[in-house]
């Protein structure tokens, strides 16, 4: 008995360093996900804009805005570069609410822009097609600012106290399990799909004790569907999203990849892909 208190009390004194640790982990971890997809983002607003040569410059950062600049002039199509935008938003889980600025460099007016948020749609504004000139790219996620460093800030505090608690379960339980489930419900690439668990990350489908392995497109579609569950995601956007520009993948090879996914999906009846004909797909859950 004494021992197990022993060791609850070492546990006490390092968890709350452990989770302060994890949390810088954490954060610089996110910090390179979104610059990966801030020029992610650059590159397919000059390819769209028929430039597939010019450099994406390093992209900065100041307080929450992302502020990308091109090597040389472009014209753009607001319809075009806002597609290109929300498809990689969208699958690559890097904000659900943001802000999206074109300004002219010389005069840092903003001459093209519109806010996206995924409880109303994604409200691009559209217009005319934008002349030859430098432009920069502003963006701003409205989920991850000011409410995500106050999260942090209090990250040590709050630490502290559940690492109180861990520190009596892992003594008195054994809570090394407890400790592996609450790690992974947090875990953004873990999502629920009916009885199967989706892990995007390793790119696979768990049920119970059995693993079903995906391949990326087939991750990268189930991700768009359940990121729309029991709504229609039209073909063109799930193209545009899964493929992006690859031309081989059209029309057949998506009903294909459909068809792939939904013998995957067969041991759980309460999950389905259904096809609305001539729009696209739907996952339907029956909770």
């Amino acid at each position: 008995m004494l021992i197990r208190y022993v060791l609850a009390f070492i546990c006490l004194l390092f968890l709350p360093q452990a989770v302060f640790a994890n949390d810088q982990t954490n954060t610089r971890s996110e910090q390179k996900h979104m610059e990966v997809t801030m020029r992610m983002i650059g590159h397919k607003v000059l390819q769209v804009s028929g430039d597939s040569q010019s450099l994406v410059m390093p992209v900065k950062k100041a307080e929450d805005t992302y502020r990308i600049a091109f090597q040389s002039d472009f014209a753009f199509s607001p319809d075009a570069v806002s597609r290109e935008i929300d498809s990689i938003m969208l699958v690559s889980q890097a904000s659900n609410h943001y802000t999206v600025e074109f300004i002219q460099c010389e005069s840092d007016e903003v001459v093209y822009g519109y806010e996206a948020n995924d409880s109303s749609g994604l409200n691009a504004c559209r217009g005319r097609s934008y002349p030859m000139g430098c432009y920069e790219l502003l963006i701003t996620p409205l989920d991850r600012g000011s409410e995500g460093l106050s999260e942090a800030s209090n990250s040590i505090s709050s630490g502290v106290v559940l690492g109180g608690i861990a520190a009596l379960l892992l003594a008195a339980f054994g809570g090394f399990f407890i400790a592996r489930r609450a790690a992974a419900k947090g875990d953004p690439f873990i999502t629920r799909i009916g009885q199967f668990v989706f892990d995007r990350r390793n790119m696979e489908l768990r049920l119970d004790d059995t693993r079903i392995e995906l391949t990326s497109k087939e991750s990268d579609l189930l991700h768009l569907l359940r990121a729309s569950a029991n709504d229609t995601v039209e073909r063109e956007d799930i193209l545009k999203a899964v493929w992006q520009d690859d031309g081989d993948y059209v029309g057949r090879t998506l009903d294909v990849f459909v068809s792939k996914l939904r013998k995957k999906l067969e041991p759980d009846e309460s999950v389905r892909i259904i096809n609305i004909r001539g729009v696209g797909y739907k996952l339907v859950l029956n909770d």
